[in-house]
């Protein structure tokens, strides 16, 4: 994808929007955007939220291992996340991490949706992860500013945008019209327009 990060700084990025409080976008599913980090003694609760997240990620990481680059934060007790860069230009990467407080999952630059810590996060991971490398996204460039619509499965969908310097200084007094356009399938044998 032309003008995209390197896949663990995707992972950064994301952190660091949720530390400094930035919004996590609208619609279904969007967060506060105000995940605290939790402090490095907390660690990964030994729970089934845990081993779930665990088990789809690993599922999800070796089927798309030759669809994308697989980068990992580096191993710590207190959160776990995963970013893969699709090799197919015009495809949107994804990322995930989850903490002791709740499991987060973005696409591109964006900070990403807060998925509370239950039985359903590792399913919500796996409808987002899997929309995207369909192609099921829409995105929207604007200066300084780019929105993603990611539609799963079930007909959901979830925005989010990253925002540059210029559009986050300005908030709600600047809203630029963005140009919309689909995101490319990671496989040639995807079909984004099954939907």
């Amino acid at each position: 994808m032309p003008g995209s990060v390197a896949a663990t700084d995707l992972l950064v990025v994301a952190l660091r929007a949720h530390q400094g409080g930035a919004g996590a976008g609208a619609g279904a599913g969007a967060g506060a955007g105000d995940l605290a980090l939790p402090a490095p003694a907390e660690r990964l609760p030994d729970d089934a939220v845990t081993r779930a997240v665990r088990a789809e990620s690993e599922r999800l990481r070796t089927r798309l291992a030759a669809l994308a680059t697989v980068e990992a934060l580096p191993p710590a007790d207190d959160v776990e996340g995963w970013s893969l860069e699709p090799h197919r230009e015009g495809s949107v990467p994804v990322w995930w991490v989850q903490t002791p407080e709740q499991v987060v999952v973005g696409v591109g630059e964006a900070a990403g949706w807060e998925l509370p810590r239950d039985e359903r996060a590792a399913g919500v991971l796996a409808d987002v992860v899997e929309a995207v490398v369909a192609g099921r996204v829409e995105v929207g460039v604007a200066p300084g500013v780019r929105h993603y619509r990611v539609t799963t499965a079930d007909g959901g969908v979830r925005e989010d945008a990253g925002k540059g310097v210029v559009p986050a200084l300005l908030g709600t007094l600047w809203r630029p019209a963005a140009r919309w356009s689909p995101a490319v399938p990671w496989d040639a044998g995807s079909r984004a327009d099954a939907r």
